[in-house]
């Protein structure tokens, strides 16, 4: 017989998930609250963010077939805008998620892209 603390499905850090799950969920509710959610366009040369208002952002552009290729861009819009070359990404599947901070207040929106 053999004993085990360890439960398969159980992971060993499911506090620290929850808190972030939370985090997420409430800056996510937040944006649709404050009316603060950026569009996206997919042009043939760049993908096109575009916020209502300036803001603070962190954008992580996750390919979900290869992590090798993920990339994360930081920056302040002054235009209200991000652009990223179409040469940056590669064609395929895209996870979007971008973190932004208006006045003190933290947003955050995930979108799944296919990029042509």
């Amino acid at each position: 017989m053999v004993l085990s603390n360890e439960d398969a499905l159980i992971d060993q850090d499911y506090y620290e998930r929850g808190l972030k799950y939370d985090k997420e969920y409430n800056e996510n509710k937040q944006a649709l609250q404050d009316s603060i959610i950026p569009e996206v366009n997919i042009k043939q040369s760049a993908l096109s963010i575009s916020f209502p208002v300036p803001v603070k952002y962190k954008l992580i552009c996750k390919k979900l077939s290869d992590a090798n290729k993920d990339r994360v861009y930081t920056a302040n819009t002054e235009s209200r805008n991000i652009q990223v070359d179409a040469g940056e990404l590669e064609k395929g599947t895209w996870l979007l998620t971008i973190e932004y901070h208006v006045q003190q207040k933290a947003y955050l929106v995930k979108r799944q892209i296919a990029l042509p």
